[in-house]
């Protein structure tokens, strides 16, 4: 008995839900779900790669590029599932790509514009964003999900002896974890703590609701035009580069970035400085 299209996609999205983070599950359920009602009664199989750039993801033409990247990432998504588990003879996605991004520090900002962003924050909420990111390696959504009770700015409940924070909800099992608090981070908190007595999360909305993650991206891109750069939130992970180009092992950073494998981070990050590569040659020999 063939397997039916309605049953590939449950599959597929009850095999996401061991590393995906629930926002993609929601949003490639969402657009999975319409490419179901888009094939009708057809399979998976019996769609060519011509239909699918042409016809279906031809219909986002014109809108946003990150529109149709996250509709090809969902169908790339899909379709490798199939392919692994033989739903599907051929994968029509392989040779589709969405747009490109545009030009957008992601994973290693330069020290000069790294400073001058830590620099750029005009009001305390932007600086306990900016500063949060830079120097934990949070997710947007695990900073935007953060709660006081969650940080320890005196140190020795979490750490023996230094101020630390914990990161419960997150992307993934391995993403949760304990992560120290550097030292220039530490007044800044308590800085934000004082204006915000009351709140349960450190990022909060007047609402009572914890920051949503676009907010958080409009902030950070309103810092970064500043400094006349497109930066996002994920650039702010800049803990990982920096570690790593002060010594820091792969693995060691992996794990504060709560990576599933040292692969992802050293694909993201490891983009060392000529000054770290010459001084590990030189050490190792």
């Amino acid at each position: 008995m063939n397997t039916t299209t309605a049953e590939v996609l449950a599959a597929h999205e009850s095999w996401l839900e061991a590393d995906r983070s629930p926002a993609t599950l929601r949003k490639y359920g969402r657009l999975l779900r319409d490419f179901g009602a888009w094939l009708g009664e057809r399979e998976l199989g019996d769609v060519s790669a011509r239909e699918l750039e042409l016809g279906y993801l031809a219909r986002f033409n014109g809108h946003a590029p990150a529109t149709r990247r996250i509709q090809v990432a969902a169908l790339r998504s899909l379709y490798n599932f199939a392919e692994r588990f033989e739903f599907v003879e051929r994968n029509p996605m392989r040779g589709i790509n969405g747009p490109k991004r545009a030009d957008e520090f992601k994973g290693f900002l330069p020290p000069k514009l790294d400073r001058a962003a830590l620099e750029a924050c005009d009001t305390m909420q932007e600086r306990a964003l900016v500063w949060l990111l830079r120097y934990t390696g949070l997710r947007v959504s695990e900073a935007c999900a953060l709660r006081w009770d969650e940080l320890d700015l005196d140190g020795g409940r979490y750490l023996a002896d230094k101020p630390a924070l914990v990161v419960s909800p997150s992307k993934t099992a391995r993403g949760r974890r304990t992560l120290p608090l550097p030292p220039m981070l530490v007044p800044v908190l308590r800085r934000w703590r004082a204006l915000n007595p009351s709140t349960d999360y450190v990022l909060e909305t007047k609402g009572g609701k914890p920051m949503a993650a676009q907010f958080a991206h409009k902030l950070v891109a309103r810092v970064g035009d500043r400094v006349g750069a497109k930066i996002s939130p994920h650039a702010l992970r800049q803990y990982a580069s920096s570690a790593l180009n002060n010594g820091a092992r792969l693995e060691v950073v992996s794990a504060a970035l709560g990576h599933a494998s040292t692969a992802i981070t050293e694909q993201s990050y490891a983009r060392l400085t000529r000054d770290r590569v010459a001084a590990g040659i030189l050490d190792a020999i």
